[in-house]
């Protein structure tokens, strides 16, 4: 048995040596890296010390793969007891290293036999698995590592060509604006033509106002909202938040009233009372909202058309949002009532009475954070609440359905309201205002603004803002100090040889890539072939024993 050990070790001391011719490319890459530097390949020298780290570990098996392969033996415990079995493993790692296939194979084998002839039991097939499988795995963190490496170049190669194409359109509209004020693109005034200054003028205004601050967000396919919200914040709310703004808030008595800029005014007595009453321009009752609370629409004397209880928002026809906070009578009762409401309106917002987070009373007043107020703060709150709109030309209001669409409220009584604490619908779509519709997705759009515009103000910290950094793309179409047709010019040919280099770096990033996945391809037939050779060997042994 001793002797069929023996053979078998030699099998695996070859496997070791074959797997190491795998590694060889690794240094070769990493002498790239350091000679041609981070910004030409995308890597660091310490990426590059990582790799030769690598190769090492691969091909070190008497650290790694025999320490933690499989078995009765811990090969640890080996090297600690037995300093001979150290001394031969480690001279067969030092050869790896060096390439020296065959001195590996000798101290692999004489290693191996040394602890047969002592008693010590060795399963080589475990050890040859160990190894096998040492070999795919570091094979497949190469493949890994190159395919990133051709990842970085494309998105560089993508960001230089987006950055190079708007130079280019900037100059085709440098060049149509000069046409126009009497300038020849291709024969420009001289110094000593009269309009020369003019000429010098006209370039740097143009230049100065055309100077677009988006060259992050062409280059990396930024989402268009961020790039044409990041230069205002102010502009963005504007363009989501409805309603006209509000115009007034007084006060009198226990009464508040809290008017918009085209006259619709929220009248109510909260938090001492639970009414919200709200009028049109012309003094034209719209609803009241009381109680428990009980909704009459129109004013019309039944004071109990239906019925709702959570927070929930109404929306004018004019875009002007009217948030009502409710609460609780009695834990667990699943009744409220109106305490706080808080007008939203254009970028104002009008409030009185309870806090809809913290609770607190807040005293009549107008505030300028419709924006912020709106974007944190839900327009519904639970199942018992909703957002509600008046149907078009109407005075019956319609609830906001989960598909977006907007479903008549049907009349029912406050014990069938009881039953489940529901707003029932009945199971038409009705037509609301546009201006209802974007208030009630205003909150939601304001959010996603501010995400935006926080992710563009931070853009230069992500990665692909490192990327552009890394590769000197400028944040502006064109850069700050570009005051002239002629510096375009030479920017444009600038980045146009920039995107060469960068191509010329992709394509052989990606030859690189498919020389790892044939070594791959091949690591796999091998580990095929030995195994069939391994299962030939056992029932070679079968067989001798038999």
């Amino acid at each position: 048995m001793a002797v069929n050990n023996i053979s078998n070790t030699n099998h695996a001391a070859q496997i070791v040596a074959e797997s190491s011719t795998f590694k060889t490319e690794t240094k070769q890459f990493s002498a790239e890296v350091l000679s041609k530097g981070t910004k030409a390949t995308g890597f660091g020298k310490n990426d590059a010390l990582d790799i030769e780290k690598g190769e090492g570990k691969a091909q070190n098996f008497s650290a790694s793969a025999m320490k933690t392969m499989p078995g009765d033996v811990n090969y640890n415990e080996i090297m600690d007891v037995a300093p001979k079995y150290q001394g031969d493993f480690r001279a067969a790692s030092a050869a790896l290293k060096s390439q020296n296939n065959t001195v590996a194979c000798e101290h692999f084998s004489k290693a191996v036999n040394d602890m047969v002839k002592d008693g010590i039991p060795v399963d080589v097939n475990a050890l040859v698995q160990a190894v096998l499988r040492e070999s795919y795995m570091d094979t497949t963190e190469d493949l890994r590592f190159y395919a990133d490496k051709v990842k970085y170049f494309n998105e560089a190669k993508k960001m230089t060509r987006e950055y190079v194409q708007g130079l280019r359109d900037f100059k085709t509209s440098f060049s149509k604006a000069a046409q126009e004020a009497g300038f020849v693109l291709s024969d420009p005034p001289a110094p000593s033509d009269e309009r020369y200054v003019d000429w010098l003028s006209f370039q740097k205004d143009f230049i100065n106002e055309h100077r677009s601050d988006t060259s992050l967000g062409a280059a990396t396919g930024m989402n268009s909202v961020v790039a044409s919200y990041k230069a205002s914040l102010a502009a963005a709310e504007s363009a989501v938040c409805s309603g006209p703004g509000i115009e007034s808030v007084t006060k009198s008595g226990n009464w508040t009233t809290i008017t918009d800029k085209d006259g619709y005014q929220i009248k109510t007595n909260v938090p001492v009372g639970d009414q919200v009453q709200i009028y049109g321009p012309n003094g034209d009752p719209i609803v009241e909202i009381w109680g428990d609370p009980h909704v009459d629409e129109g004013f019309n004397g039944s004071r109990n058309d239906w019925h709702f209880g959570e927070d929930s928002t109404f929306i004018l026809p004019n875009g002007t949002k009217v948030c009502i906070n409710t609460e609780e009578a009695t834990a667990g009762s699943g009744i409220y009532y109106s305490k706080g409401v808080d007008v939203l309106s254009g970028s104002g917002r009008g409030t009185v009475g309870h806090d809809p987070v913290t609770g607190a009373d807040r005293a009549a007043s107008m505030q300028s954070d419709r924006a912020t107020w709106d974007q944190y703060h839900a327009d519904t709150k639970g199942t018992s609440g909703g957002v509600f709109a008046l149907a078009t030309g109407t005075k019956e209001w319609a609830k906001l359905g989960d598909d977006g669409k907007f479903y008549d409220i049907a009349n029912f009584s406050f014990d069938e309201y009881k039953k489940d604490h529901k707003v029932k619908t009945n199971s038409n779509a009705v037509t609301v205002s546009a201006d209802a519709i974007k208030g009630a997705t205003s909150g939601a759009n304001l959010a996603k603004v501010a995400e935006n515009v926080e992710f563009a103000n931070n853009y230069p910290d992500t990665p692909a803002g490192q990327m552009a950094a890394d590769i000197g793309i400028p944040t502006m179409i064109p850069p700050g100090d570009c005051t002239s047709v002629e510096e375009l010019d030479n920017l444009i040919t600038k980045f146009e040889e920039k995107l060469s280099t960068i191509g010329d770096d992709a394509q052989l990033a990606n030859t690189d890539l498919q020389n790892v996945l044939q070594k791959q391809q091949q690591t796999i037939q091998m580990m095929s072939n030995i195994s069939k050779m391994l299962n030939d060997t056992a029932l070679a042994v079968i067989r001798k024993i038999g």
